[in-house]
């Protein structure tokens, strides 16, 4: 689940948190607990790019601890 809400009046820019809880990749192993925050900016119509900060909200070994990500999405509108 996830809330976003804008940075600016016409809302192009866009601040993001998600939390994430996803199957691990080892069968076995406990599900991954994620807080995703960031922001994303609507370059055009059809794309945006985005950047945020995860952290891992587990105590184990598959949990990364920190991490950061730079997305670009682009789509198709007909």
């Amino acid at each position: 689940g996830g809330l976003d809400g804008p940075l600016c009046d016409d809302g192009a820019v866009r601040w993001v948190l998600d939390y994430m809880n996803r199957s691990s990749y080892n069968d076995g192993s406990s599900n991954i607990n994620l807080l995703d925050v960031g922001w994303q900016w609507a370059v055009s119509d059809c794309s945006a790019l985005g950047m945020s900060v995860q952290v891992g909200l587990d105590d184990n070994e598959e949990t990364p601890n920190a991490g950061a990500k730079m997305t670009y999405a682009w789509s198709i509108t007909y």
